[in-house]
C-alpha cells in the first residue's frame, strides 16, 4: 500500500522514488504484477521511466516470457504518437539495452514495418534494425520504397542495395521504378544516375518508360520523356500515344502530340481512342495553347480526309462551340464551319441564320 501511494504520488520525485523502492523487492514478487512494472516503463513520466529500466533489464535477463511480452508492448508504443519529447528515445533505450536476447528477435518483416510506420520513434528503431540485414531479405520493391523513407541513413542504405542487387533490380525492373514514387530528391537523383548509367536500350521497354512518365512529379516526368526520346522504337509508338495520352500533365500532353500526325493519322480507331484526350486538352482554359493547336490542325486535317473522322471531329469541337474561352470558341466554329462545307449532309450543332441585307440612307452612308 505505502509502495502504491508512493507510485501515484502528485509529485515526479516521490513517483521516482517510489519506482525504485519499488525495484527492490524480488524478482518473484515483480514477476508475479508484470502489467504494473511494464506500466512503469512506459510512464509519461521520464524520471520513473529511469527508474522503471534496469527493473526491466533485470527481469528479462532471468525471464524470457516476461522479455518476450515486455518487448512486444514497448515495441506497440512506438508505432503509437510520442506522449511527449523523448518518450520513444527512452523505449528504444530501455528495447536495445535491457531487453537482450528478446530484442534480437526482431525479424525483418517487423524492421520493415516499423521503417514504414508514420511514427518518427517506430522508424528510428527500424533504422537500428536495419544494420542487421542485407538488401537480399527485402523484395525489390520495399527497397524502393526503403530508398523513399525521411531517415537518411535508411535511404542511402537502399541506394547501396539498389547497387549490390543489380542482377534483381533488371529482373524486377518494373518494382524498381518505384524507387521514383518519393518526396526526396536525393533519392530521384539517385535514381536516375543508377538508371543512366546500368540500364542500356536492352533493358528498357515502353511499359517500364511509361511508368516513369506516370509520374506526378515534373523532374521525373521530364526524365521519362528524355528516355523514350533516346530509346524510341518505331514499332512502340502508337502504345506510347495511346497510353501517355491519358496522363493529365500540360507537358505530357505536349510531348503525346508530336506522335499524333505519325501514328493516329488515318486510323479512325486511334481517333476514337484518343477521344478523351482532346476533350480534355481542348477543355483547358488559358492553358495548353501549343497543345491545342496541334489538334486543332490535326482533326481539321483528318475530319477533310473521311466522313467518319468529320464525324467524329464535329462532336469533339460541338462540345468546345460551348467554351466560355472566345478564342477556343471561334476555332471550334470555324472547324465545324469546314466541316459543314466539306461534308453538309452531317449533323451540326450550327445553325446557318441568313441575315436580311441593310440599304442605308445616302446621309448614313
Amino acid at each position: 500500500d505505502i509502495l502504491r501511494r508512493l507510485l501515484e504520488a502528485k509529485s515526479a520525485d516521490v513517483r521516482a522514488l517510489g519506482t525504485q523502492l519499488f525495484g527492490r523487492l524480488s524478482d518473484e514478487a515483480l514477476l508475479a504484477q508484470p502489467a504494473l512494472v511494464i506500466k512503469l516503463a512506459l510512464s509519461h513520466d521520464a524520471q520513473v521511466r529511469k527508474a522503471a529500466s534496469p527493473i526491466i533489464q533485470r527481469l528479462a535477463s532471468v525471464n524470457r516470457e516476461f522479455a518476450s511480452t515486455t518487448l512486444a508492448r514497448l515495441m506497440d508504443s512506438l508505432f503509437r504518437s510520442e506522449p511527449q519529447e523523448g518518450f520513444h528515445d527512452d523505449i528504444i533505450r530501455l528495447i536495445t539495452e535491457g531487453l537482450g536476447s528478446a530484442a534480437d528477435s526482431i525479424d525483418a518483416d517487423t524492421t520493415w514495418r516499423l521503417l514504414q510506420a508514420r511514427s518518427k520513434g517506430a522508424q528510428r528503431y527500424g533504422g537500428h534494425l536495419l544494420e542487421r540485414w542485407t538488401p537480399n531479405d527485402f523484395s525489390v520493391r520495399q527497397l524502393g520504397r526503403l530508398a523513399g523513407n525521411p531517415i537518411l541513413a535508411v535511404r542511402q542504405w537502399a541506394w547501396q542495395g539498389y547497387a549490390q542487387q543489380l542482377s534483381r533490380i533488371k529482373t524486377e525492373a518494373r518494382d524498381a521504378m518505384v524507387i521514383f514514387d518519393t518526396q526526396w530528391p536525393d533519392t530521384r537523383e539517385f535514381a536516375m544516375q543508377f538508371f543512366d548509367n546500368h540500364f542500356g536500350e536492352n533493358d528498357w521497354n515502353p511499359e517500364l518508360l511509361i511508368d516513369i512518365c506516370d509520374s506526378t512529379l515534373d523532374d521525373v516526368q521530364d526524365y521519362g520523356r528524355r528516355l523514350i526520346t533516346r530509346f524510341f522504337d518505331e514499332q512502340d509508338g502508337v502504345n506510347y500515344l495511346l497510353k501517355l495520352s491519358q496522363h493529365p500533365s500540360n507537358k505530357v500532353q505536349l510531348f503525346v502530340s508530336q506522335f499524333l500526325q505519325q501514328y493516329a493519322a488515318d486510323n479512325t480507331e486511334h481517333l476514337y481512342k484518343l477521344r478523351f484526350y482532346f476533350l480534355t486538352v481542348l477543355s483547358k482554359v488559358n492553358q495548353a495553347r501549343v497543345t491545342k493547336n496541334r489538334i486543332t490542325a490535326f482533326l481539321r486535317d483528318e475530319a477533310l480526309k473521311s466522313r467518319q473522322a468529320a464525324q467524329f471531329a464535329v462532336d469533339i469541337f460541338s462540345r468546345q462551340s460551348v467554351t466560355s474561352a472566345i478564342v477556343d470558341k471561334s476555332d471550334a466554329i470555324d472547324m465545324l464551319l469546314r466541316i459543314r462545307s466539306r461534308y453538309p449532309e452531317l449533323e451540326s450543332p450550327l445553325n446557318l441564320v441568313q441575315t436580311r441585307a441593310y440599304a442605308g440612307s445616302k446621309e448614313e452612308a
